[in-house]
């Protein structure tokens, strides 16, 4: 007898083929929230590569670290200043 033409073997490919669908699935999924996250990590160069504008190393004086916190207000300035020093 052949194991696909039997009852219990049947259930047991219909339960593997199941298991196989659910996986291609979750793959799926995982594969879009990836591309998500990959696309939210990677925001364009600005310019160079280097220190955003007016942003210097090391900072001399308490006016430069407040000045240095009004310029980090701004998102993208600190997102790529964080990029930079990780």
């Amino acid at each position: 007898m052949i194991f696909w033409k039997s009852i219990s073997g049947y259930r047991i490919l219909n339960k593997v083929l199941n298991c196989l669908e659910e996986l291609r699935q979750t793959q799926k999924m995982h594969s879009t929230m990836l591309q998500h996250i990959m696309s939210k990590l990677q925001m364009p160069d600005e310019d160079s590569p280097g220190l955003p504008e007016n942003i210097s190393f090391p900072l001399g004086s308490v006016e430069d670290v407040n000045q240095l916190e009004e310029k980090l207000i701004d998102g993208p300035t600190k997102k790529r200043l964080v990029r930079l020093c990780s």
